[in-house]
């Protein structure tokens, strides 16, 4: 059976992360077998950005991205600037990401210029607020601090 793809769960699973700086995700990305590594690595890198072949090779990509338990992090890793390119990039990080092209994380490298500013506010709301003492897991899983 073949995972069902959502951008929305995609992008979702990236605040189950464990860490967000771009070693610790990197290091995610490889502690797991990823089913990438038995797929063609130019299925994930379509020559063009349009048509009915790109788009049925997108598909295709997604389907591996889709059944990938690293997915998050894969996505993570795409989404971190890319500190070489981003001395160029003034205070515009998307034109600096990390993976520019190809698909990572189920994402096409426009659908994931379109979440980056997303991402990195909710990165920086994160990094700037505490969590309270207590709060373990999930918003249901909360223990109140005695």
């Amino acid at each position: 059976m073949t995972a069902k793809f959502s951008i929305t769960d995609a992008v979702a699973g990236l605040l189950t992360l464990p860490a967000w700086d771009l070693p610790a995700l990197q290091a995610l990305v490889q502690a797991d077998r990823r089913p990438c590594w038995d797929a063609d690595p130019e299925l994930f890198f379509p020559a063009g950005e349009t048509g009915p072949a790109v788009a049925a090779q997108v598909t295709a990509a997604r389907a591996v991205c889709a059944a990938c338990p690293v997915r998050a992090a894969c996505l993570a890793v795409a989404l971190a600037p890319d500190t070489a390119a981003d001395t160029g990039a003034g205070d515009d990080p998307i034109s600096a990401l990390y993976a520019p092209d190809g698909v990572w994380g189920g994402l096409t490298a426009a659908e994931r210029r379109a979440v980056a500013p997303h991402w990195y506010a909710l990165r920086s709301l994160a990094e700037s607020v505490p969590v309270p003492a207590g709060v373990t897991g999930r918003a249901d899983d909360v223990v109140p601090a005695a």
